[in-house]
């Protein structure tokens, strides 16, 4: 995200001030390259995104132990609970998901590239 944080003078994830600015560029550069098929990666759910272009949903997760393993060395526990709490809630979306859990990151890119090809447009 250094790029977003370079664009709005501070680390983005901590600037809620500049997120409907940040998420209204997203969505311009999104319908700049339509009808391109294109890959959207972020940390949304489909209700945040009405009115958008239609495409297919799919949710990274991983168990509860291992987000905290892999939240815990940023140094900020409050979050943690947080994060849980959203993680429950993308989880009840019903949402196609790979869990990550146990995966390489090399391998949660091909499960990605996988779905993405076999799930038809505008489909989830």
């Amino acid at each position: 995200m250094r790029p977003a944080t370079e664009l709005a003078g501070t680390e983005i994830s901590q600037a809620p001030h500049a997120w409907a600015a940040y998420e209204h560029l997203v969505r311009t550069a999104l319908e700049a390259v339509a009808p391109v098929p294109t890959v959207l990666l972020g940390v949304a759910t489909p209700g945040q995104l009405a009115g958008w272009p239609s495409g297919g949903w799919l949710l990274l997760d991983c168990s509860d132990d291992e987000r905290r393993a892999r939240l815990t060395p940023r140094g900020d526990a409050v979050d943690i609970p947080e994060a849980l709490a959203d993680a429950a809630e993308y989880r009840a979306l019903g949402l196609p998901t790979i869990d990550t859990t146990d995966l390489s990151a090399d391998t949660v890119a091909a499960q990605i590239a996988s779905w993405v090809l076999d799930t038809p447009r505008g489909r989830s």
